[in-house]
């Protein structure tokens, strides 16, 4: 599920495998972090918005997760990026 990823959500991805990490956290107005060895970690202080998460996501989303986050504002979303 990794065709059409955008390049700034890629990026993301590569440093949390990069880093060994297990999850990415995207939250509106705060930067993104990863989960690395149990705790948060920030990858950078540029906060991340509301309107670049849904673009970053939506291109890649089916239309019931889509859905999902515009009823809950949330969504757990499982990617896999190939390896070279």
């Amino acid at each position: 599920m990794t065709k059409g990823v955008p390049d700034r959500l890629r990026r993301f991805l590569e440093l949390l495998v990069e880093r060994n990490a297990n999850d990415l956290h995207l939250k509106a107005d705060v930067p993104a972090a990863i989960r690395l060895q149990g705790r948060l970690v920030r990858l950078g202080d540029e906060p991340v918005t509301d309107e670049e998460i849904e673009g970053l996501f939506f291109p890649i989303l089916t239309a019931r997760q889509r859905t999902y986050y515009e009823e809950h504002g949330s969504l757990d979303v499982g990617l896999t990026l190939p390896t070279n």
